[in-house]
């Protein structure tokens, strides 16, 4: 597990850096004002790439930890696969609803449908409704982000 973890790091740094090199194609039009198209693609990689050396660093304090105790690990879930396939179902769904109900209402739905899926019997139905109304304000919060700051249109759908 932990050369997996440390080969993924690596990866992901890689894949990181080549995308960063990609974001350089990225049209932007001296009109526009605010952070430009070239901005949030740029944060995320930035972000993963701080990630992944994260996860490589930790893989050398789990070796550490591994010699003075032997791990023990956790049986997947019988249902994990299955999961799987669901959550990608859900994604297809998700792609094929969001010119007709817009990008916030369809994420919202997406985000909260994945979050039913994985937490149905673990929460109370007032943490579900709290759960929605945070995903709703998320997808709100995103639209705001790409429209006003990045001016990069979203779908509206027809809400």
């Amino acid at each position: 597990m932990i050369k997996k973890d440390r080969l993924t790091s690596i990866v992901l740094l890689l894949v990181c850096a080549f995308f960063y090199f990609e974001s350089n194609s990225i049209r932007t039009s001296n009109l526009s004002a605010g952070l430009g198209a070239t901005f949030f693609p740029r944060f995320l990689l930035g972000f993963i790439a701080i990630l992944a050396v994260v996860m490589f660093i930790n893989t050398f304090t789990r070796a550490a930890k591994a010699k003075d105790m032997k791990e023990n690990e956790n049986k997947p879930d019988e249902k994990s696969p299955l999961i799987v396939w669901v959550i990608f179902g859900i994604f297809g769904v998700y792609i094929l609803l969001i010119n007709f109900l817009g990008f916030i209402l369809s994420s919202a739905l997406f985000m909260f449908s994945i979050y039913l899926l994985l937490t149905w019997k673990k929460r109370t139905t007032k943490q579900h409704v709290l759960s929605f109304g945070g995903m709703f304000v998320t997808a709100f919060v995103l639209f705001f982000i790409f429209e006003k700051l990045l001016q990069v249109y979203l779908p509206r759908g027809i809400f």
